[in-house]
């Protein structure tokens, strides 16, 4: 009960706003909620694996993830205990689920999960809740990521009681997104270049006092992970850390930043920017405005993973009118071929992960899930004809694909 009622006052103080924002408005909103309730059609049997700092719960039939978890999850801890200079003083829980489709299911938070998210750090419990979707790359991103947050509550407890302060202020998110990509990525990677880049040469690039303009975008985790890195090989390759050890000391963090690092956050920015110019600049300078170049083919909605129908024509998976579904892109029109999700075939599937496959002029296959576990489907968009297809031993199906000779 201690323990809850410290990180309950780290939360509220970290989210005040939000918090005040939620209880005087949560009523009028509460109708758009209605009918997302989440559906756990089967039951599990869960187990625990405990490791030297870790408890880590899974399905009874997933030892094998668990194991691997186990395994990033300690090797993280020495690593962070390293960097931080400081260990959490308590074992720290994490929920494991064997896909995407049943961390969709958890009921460790009340919230819908947005399709985006590909694990969370629950604060008031102090338990990280994420899933392996089959990636080990990418399980060692996520993991990693998240085991950042742990630190950050813990340390933040930690200089809660140090300082015998009741209420500290957390980093803004793009610090703490920033530091949770910076640490779980280690390098720069292909991801982080890219979208710098991009930003740079399509004139959307924002300096580290702009941030709130991108707040809780991917721009904002991976511009915020560049300007740590920045930092850090300028300054010390412990400047992150540095940076949060004070966040007890001042209200704003441009107090913070200019108190330690003898340098306003805006000047910091412009540094940043120059240094960015002189190593991607020759990239920059090849690239052409994407809004000079592309020419849009629809007015309205969101389309994704597009297929070449003919010379005139397009399909994707799209969301215009609050479904996903299948989508024929022809002279700035959309028209929809049909529904993927919400019908008695399907209940869901993912927009942007789940990718569509062709064969030919006429089949389509892709995934969703129906009744707990996905499906696969198969459309000849000539006759409108769909074949369905369930694998009882198959956990999960992501962007299906014909092979080349069909």
């Amino acid at each position: 009960m201690q323990k809850f009622l410290r990180n309950l006052k780290i939360i509220c103080m970290k989210h005040r706003e939000i918090i005040i924002f939620f209880l005087l408005t949560h009523i009028v909103f509460g109708q758009y909620y209605f009918g997302k309730n989440k559906i756990q059609p089967f039951d599990y049997r869960w187990d625990v694996l405990q490791t030297p700092h870790f408890d880590i719960y899974y399905f009874a039939s997933e030892n094998d993830i668990a194991r691997i978890t186990g395994k990033i999850a300690e090797e993280t801890y020495a690593r962070y205990t390293a960097h931080f200079g400081y260990a959490p003083q308590e074992r720290v829980p994490i929920v494991l689920y064997s896909s995407s489709g049943l961390f969709s299911e958890t009921h460790t938070t009340p919230f819908i999960i947005p399709e985006g998210v590909g694990g969370f750090t629950e604060f008031i419990k102090g338990r990280v809740i994420l899933p392996y979707d089959g990636s080990i790359a990418r399980f060692k991103h996520i993991l990693p990521h998240e085991l950042v947050h742990i630190w950050q509550l813990h340390y933040g407890e930690f200089l809660h009681d140090a300082h015998e302060i009741f209420f500290i202020d957390m980093p803004p998110l793009w610090f703490t997104e920033g530091q949770a990509e910076l640490l779980s990525e280690r390098e720069e990677s292909h991801a982080e270049r890219t979208e710098i880049i991009s930003a740079l040469a399509n004139d959307r690039f924002v300096l580290p006092q702009d941030f709130y303009s991108i707040y809780g975008t991917y721009q904002m985790y991976k511009e915020g992970e560049n300007f740590l890195r920045f930092l850090n090989e300028r300054y010390g390759e412990d400047t992150d850390v540095r940076l949060f050890e004070c966040v007890w000391e001042h209200a704003y963090f441009s107090e913070i930043f200019k108190s330690q690092m003898g340098i306003s956050l805006e000047d910091a920015g412009l540094l940043w920017r120059n240094w960015l110019q002189r190593r991607f600049g020759q990239y920059i300078a090849r690239r052409t405005p994407y809004k000079t170049t592309g020419e849009k083919i629809s007015p309205d909605g969101y389309f994704f993973c597009p297929i070449r129908a003919d010379s005139q024509s397009v399909i994707c998976k799209g969301n215009k009118l609050g479904y996903t579904g299948l989508y024929i892109l022809r002279r700035g029109r959309a028209k929809l071929l049909r529904k993927i999700e919400y019908t008695e075939s399907a209940e869901a599937t993912k927009l942007f992960a789940n990718r569509i496959s062709a064969l030919g002029d006429s089949l389509i296959t892709y995934s969703a899930k129906a009744r707990g576990k996905d499906r696969l489907f198969v459309l000849n968009i000539k006759d409108g004809k769909i074949k369905k297809f369930d694998f009882d031993n198959i956990v999960a199906i992501s962007s299906p694909s014909f092979r080349k000779n069909g």
